[in-house]
């Protein structure tokens, strides 16, 4: 990190489009590679600073907080080969 190279290699042998990704990170460097990977960045701070916010485009103090509800502007793709989930 920050090269993108490992995600867009788990994203190709997924055959899963970067724009249907996220990328959870508790450091900038997580949220570096995931923007160069062209995925949706989500800041994991449990502390709620958020020193690095500007690399984000979503921020939770917990991971739960995902479950809640849809991030915007965030598509999963549904059903298709590739998906590890069957979703």
């Amino acid at each position: 990190k920050p090269s993108p190279a490992g995600v867009l290699r788990l994203l190709e042998s997924w055959r899963a489009d970067a724009r249907s990704a996220v990328m959870v990170g508790d450091y900038r460097l997580d949220l570096l590679c995931g923007r160069a990977a062209g995925a949706v960045t989500v800041y994991l701070d449990p502390s709620g600073r958020f020193d690095f916010a500007e690399l984000a485009d979503h921020r939770v103090r917990r991971l739960d907080e995902l479950l809640l509800e849809p991030l915007p502007g965030h598509r999963p793709r549904r059903g298709g080969g590739g998906d590890p989930l069957g979703a």
